[in-house]
């Protein structure tokens, strides 16, 4: 998919270690995918674990 080409849409310096980076970069997949499967609650659930980085 077109999305999952492109580079990283935040400065990494948003994040304090690479490995959160990394995670972020897991989630905006997740993210990705619930949105390919129409599943709008999963993305919900994604979106706010992301934002509160839970």
């Amino acid at each position: 998919m077109l999305f999952r080409r492109r580079t990283s849409s935040v400065p990494a310096s948003q994040w304090r270690t690479r490995a959160r980076v990394e995670q972020s970069g897991r989630e905006h997949h997740l993210m990705i995918d619930a949105i390919e499967a129409g599943d709008a609650e999963h993305l919900k659930e994604l979106v706010r674990q992301h934002i509160l980085q839970s």
